[in-house]
């Protein structure tokens, strides 16, 4: 009982601090480091907040109190009982919830780690960072700088069988049939180094294509990857995920890419760039690229297996691949990919580009040629959330085939036949608002959500058709979903129920 005492005396006497004199200590984030770790701390920063230095003491906010702003400890442990009107941050330390603790934004512990209580309620999320921190520079005019440092080096082992035995995830589509990889890793110098040699057998075609990828990491911003491969390439992949292009092509033959083959061997060096709420990987190289054609040409007598429109010749397992230009393209490659958060505002910013410059391809032809993906995401009114999608292309120059890009059908435009539309040129864009509708309760499955969606887009070799728009409208519940597309144009419409797994 004595013990106790002496245990609750000390706590009390550690927060007798006032609150006012930790908001004179100035600190900002130096170097926010990789991940969302420093750009937590500095939007928290950003707001009114309290600094404690006291690294000899616990901060002990006592049950019972309340604190109008976010508390940041430097290089102390926290214990939380009271009401926090803001984020709690413990740099170099861990944070303790205890019953009877209400905290209206994030808990974060860099260096260390969240404890929970389950009657504790945090409205924000749990952030622990073990194996980093920011660790404090005390400035000469007062204050302390804080600096991204990796706590220990990440043990690796120099041999590994990723995935089930050296087996990664399959893929399966009309052409490759089952595409699965299989293959060791080695490791060095604490992962610094890696090299991959796989081999990935394609069971529709009967190759077992052989490739290997190698990545030096030089520092924590740079990045080094060679790579050779035989492999199976499309231009398609921004339609749908690899997990959704397989589920919708054993399942209704639905294969939203066209392919070809190609021995690869590409050189790229990626240099990271990181602010406090941006991250963006610029990247140039060189690629060596010899294609040939692939797939159906004409409607054979064996097709990879589907559950239904295996002998669908329009949007089945039987549609033709396009043909492409045997032969061998050298060219320059840059690009960048990135993100952006504003938390305040809830806007999310991703986008990637590549540029690829030929002076000499197949064909006596020249080319250059832009890709562009990205969205944006933000809150448009109350719970209604806005999101504004698009993927480019733009060609100069004579491009072979292999370059082209397609849409049309699932994934794209509905009204259209399944990639319809392709060559050197494209524009698509998705504009979509969605509402949770949080009053209707359904049991097992939760609530509904209502979505309309604006779709406009074409294709072409040389220039852009007339493009094509697509308006929609979705009610979806889980995975679940009802949606009616039309063409405000041509009047052509489209009905689906399904499972939702992509756009």
């Amino acid at each position: 009982m004595i013990g106790r005492r002496l245990v609750v005396a000390l706590f009390v006497a550690c927060a007798a601090t006032p609150l006012t004199a930790g908001a004179q200590v100035q600190v900002t984030v130096r170097d926010a480091g990789p991940g969302k770790m420093g750009r937590l701390v500095n939007e928290v920063l950003a707001r009114p907040h309290a600094v404690f230095a006291d690294m000899r003491t616990p901060l002990v906010l006592p049950r019972d109190t309340t604190i109008d702003r976010s508390i940041v400890a430097i290089g102390r442990d926290v214990y939380v009982a009271a009401a926090v009107q803001g984020d709690v941050v413990a740099i170099n330390g861990d944070v303790f919830l205890r019953p009877g603790a209400r905290i209206d934004g994030d808990v974060i512990a860099t260096g260390g780690a969240v404890y929970d209580s389950f009657l504790a309620v945090v409205r924000g999320d749990r952030h622990s960072f073990r194996d980093a921190t920011l660790q404090p520079v005390p400035l000469p005019e007062g204050g302390y700088a804080l600096d991204y440092e990796a706590l220990r080096q990440r043990e690796v082992a120099t041999f590994s069988l990723p995935g089930i035995y050296g087996v990664r995830l399959p893929q399966y589509d009309r052409v490759n049939g089952v595409t699965l990889p299989a293959g060791p890793l080695f490791q060095l110098g604490g992962g610094r180094l890696s090299v991959e040699p796989l081999v990935t057998y394609r069971s529709h075609l009967g190759k077992l294509d052989p490739s290997v990828l190698t990545t030096l990491s030089v520092g924590r911003a740079n990045r080094i990857e060679i790579e050779g491969a035989r492999t199976s390439r499309t231009n398609d992949a921004w339609i749908q995920g690899n997990f959704s292009n397989s589920l919708g092509s054993i399942v209704s033959g639905r294969d939203t890419r066209n392919w070809y083959r190609a021995d690869l061997a590409q050189a790229r060096f990626h240099r990271r760039i990181e602010t406090p709420s941006a991250e963006v990987t610029p990247f140039v190289g060189a690629q060596w690229e010899r294609a040939w054609t692939t797939g159906i040409q004409d409607p054979p007598r064996h097709l990879a297996y589907s559950f239904t429109e295996r002998t669908d010749t329009i949007e089945g397992m039987a549609r033709p691949n396009p043909v492409v230009d045997r032969g061998t393209i050298a060219s320059a490659v840059a690009g960048f990919e990135g993100q952006w958060q504003s938390t305040p505002h809830e806007l999310e910013v991703r986008a990637s580009g590549l540029v690829e410059g030929a002076p000499e391809v197949v064909g006596d032809r020249r080319f250059a040629q832009l890709t562009l993906d990205g969205r944006v995401t933000f809150p448009l009114i109350r719970k209604v959330m806005f999101r504004f999608e698009w993927h480019g292309v733009a060609t100069a120059g004579d491009a072979p085939p292999q370059r082209f890009a397609w849409l049309g059908g699932s994934g794209t435009l509905k009204t259209l036949e399944l990639l319809e539309q392709g060559g050197d040129q494209l524009l698509f864009t998705e504009t979509r608002a969605w509402l949770p509708l949080d009053g209707v309760r359904l049991p097992v499955v939760g609530s509904p959500t209502v979505m309309l969606r604006h779709m406009m887009g074409g294709a072409g070799i040389g220039g852009l058709p007339a493009l094509t728009h697509n308006l929609a409208a979705r009610i979806g519940v889980s995975l679940v979903r009802f949606e009616f597309v039309i063409d405000p144009v041509s009047g052509e419409t489209d009905t689906s129920f399904g499972v939702a797994l992509s756009r």
